[in-house]
């Protein structure tokens, strides 16, 4: 059995190795500012004071000089021992502090100006402890900064392998997360029992397995949709063409016969019926196919087509108080004429069929199709319904366009629906 890495082990085996490295870093960077921090703490303490004693001297020149243990506060060197005070008149002139030792004796030393110009000395003697633990971080600083040079080319060493390091991770962690995003990308039905490759992880190989599951499953549904659309819509085409030639063979032998107005209405209700039928599986068919040819483009002149198309279609405003307008301009395209025929006869269809008193607006310009109906009669029809504005017409209206990249609108208006079909922009 093949090994596999874990993200979460890797992880955490990275974490380990960065915190060890900053342990490193950070203990050396803290011992070699140990000798510097010790010192910054004491001049700190001592301007703090000195800074507290002018704000009262400002409100009181009779404000008394801080007293701290093992600290000397004067305005006059004269008060300090004699190896101080000498050594103030004869080094010191300008304002700050100073590291001496003066018979053996370890001194921070300082001068300062208050808000008057007025100068303050300061004084202050390393006791044993302070002497200590300076003593000791002199030692180790001295120690650090002899071996600075080694010391300065380790950790250039360890920046340059920690930064090749996070690069190789980063790579070695992203390398596999892409080939399984390009696996997911390539999936298909031709594909999706072969053998899943190695991810390197896996965490990632148990993720690629349910979503290969629900590939195929998915496929499997869509499979039998697909077959069960392409049966039915054969076994519907031998009917309803039995029921076309009866139809077509009642009307030759109604033909010798005098019959009632009625009758002969019933029969071309029939027939349209039937032809409705026929186009209705046709449109189904053809979106059942798969790996269908394309259709063979040809020139067509759309308005030809929508004049024919709402010809066909009148019988379903007959009776109903509703006008059909039409503002076509002449536009002859290249298109495939089945799907583009299938489209516009399916929107024409629906805003007649549903329209009860109102009109019916078809306009043609450069192309674009835009269908418009307006219903003013309080019919029984609920407009917001999928029924009335999504029915299987608008959606087949909707499938169609999609394959053909074709851009398609269906807005839902007061009264109605607006439905543009532009077939010269591509989606």
């Amino acid at each position: 059995m093949k090994f596999q890495k874990s993200i979460r082990k890797f992880i955490l085996s990275i974490q380990s190795t960065i915190l060890i490295v900053l342990f490193i870093v950070y203990n050396s960077v803290a011992i070699l500012m140990l000798g510097e921090g010790t010192e910054i703490t004491i001049v700190w303490m001592l301007d703090d004071e000195i800074e507290r004693y002018n704000i009262a001297y400002q409100k009181s020149n009779n404000a008394k000089l801080p007293r701290d243990e093992g600290v000397i506060f004067t305005k006059n060197p004269a008060d300090l021992p004699n190896e101080l005070s000498n050594y103030f008149k004869k080094n010191v002139e300008e304002p700050g502090y100073q590291n001496i030792e003066l018979q053996g004796i370890s001194y921070i030393i300082g001068l300062k100006y208050l808000h008057d110009n007025s100068p303050i000395y300061v004084v202050f003697e390393n006791d044993e402890d302070w002497e200590q633990l300076s003593e000791i971080s002199h030692e180790i600083t001295t120690y650090i900064l002899d071996t600075a040079s080694p010391l300065l080319f380790v950790l250039s060493l360890s920046l340059i392998f920690a930064f090749f390091f996070i690069t190789w991770m980063v790579l070695h962690f992203l390398r596999p997360l892409g080939k399984l995003e390009l696996w997911v990308r390539n999936l298909s039905a031709s594909n999706m029992h072969d053998a899943i490759p190695d991810f390197s992880f896996k965490e990632l190989n148990t993720v690629a397995i349910p979503f290969q599951q629900s590939f195929i499953n998915m496929e499997n549904i869509v499979s039998k949709e697909q077959f069960l659309l392409k049966t039915t819509s054969h076994e519907l085409r031998t009917p309803i063409a039995v029921a076309g030639m009866n139809v077509e063979l009642l009307k030759r032998y109604l033909s010798q016969l005098i019959i009632s107005d009625d009758c002969q209405e019933t029969v071309h209700r029939i027939e349209r019926a039937i032809k409705d039928m026929k186009k209705l599986t046709e449109t189904v068919l053809w979106l059942g196919y798969e790996n269908s040819e394309p259709f063979p483009e040809q020139p067509i002149a759309l308005d030809s087509i929508i004049t024919d198309i709402i010809t066909d279609n009148y019988h379903l405003v007959e009776g109903k108080d509703v006008d059909i307008n039409l503002s076509l301009t002449p536009c002859v395209v290249t298109l495939p004429i089945t799907p583009c025929q299938m489209a516009i006869s399916n929107v024409i269809r629906n805003a007649m069929q549903y329209t009860q008193a109102g009109y019916v607006l078809v306009e043609l310009t450069n192309g674009k199709v835009t269908i418009k109906n307006e219903d003013s009669f309080d019919s029984s029809y609920d407009k917001s319904s999928s029924d009335y504005g999504f029915g299987l017409g608008l959606i087949l209206v909707e499938r169609i366009c999609s394959l053909m990249h074709w851009h398609y609108t269906n807005q839902e208006i007061s009264g109605g629906r607006l439905v543009k079909i532009d077939f010269l922009v591509n989606t």
